[in-house]
C-alpha cells in the first residue's frame, strides 16, 4: 500500500519507531515528514543561501523548498502546471506562476519541456 505520491510508504501508528538515534541509543518516533527512501541531491550551502536571503519573500522560499522535495529524479520535469502547484501548495495559480518565473531567471529552477504554452520545471542541480 502507498500514498497518493506512490512510493511514499502508508502512515504507521504514533506509537512506532522508525529507529534508533546513534548517539543517545534512544528510540526515534516515527513521524510522517520524516526521509521516506527517494530523494534527490540539492546543494545544501545554495538552499540555506536562499532560505537566509532578504532579497527573496517567504512565499518564494516556500516553493524553492517544496520544489526541492517534489522534483522527480533525474533530470525529469514535474508534469503540473500553475494551478495545479498551486492548488497542493494553497496559492494561486498566478502567484504560482510570477514565483516560478523568477526562480527560472535565477536559475534556481530550470525548464524541462512544455505543455502548450506552459513551461514544466524542476529544480536545478
Amino acid at each position: 500500500m502507498t500514498s497518493r505520491h506512490g512510493n511514499t510508504p502508508p502512515r504507521r501508528a504514533r506509537w512506532e519507531y522508525a529507529g534508533f538515534d546513534a548517539d543517545t541509543v534512544e528510540a526515534v518516533p516515527y513521524v510522517p515528514y520524516a526521509f521516506s527512501g527517494d530523494h534527490i541531491q540539492v546543494d545544501k550551502a545554495r538552499v540555506e543561501a536562499i532560505t537566509e536571503s532578504r532579497e527573496f519573500t517567504p512565499g518564494q522560499k516556500f516553493l524553492v523548498l517544496w520544489w526541492v522535495g517534489i522534483s522527480p529524479a533525474g533530470m525529469e520535469p514535474l508534469r503540473a502546471t500553475g494551478a495545479d502547484i498551486g492548488k497542493r501548495v494553497g496559492m494561486r495559480g498566478d502567484a504560482v506562476g510570477k514565483i516560478n518565473r523568477k526562480l527560472l531567471k535565477r536559475r534556481i529552477l530550470i525548464e524541462r519541456g512544455r505543455i502548450g504554452n506552459y513551461k514544466l520545471y524542476r529544480i536545478s542541480p
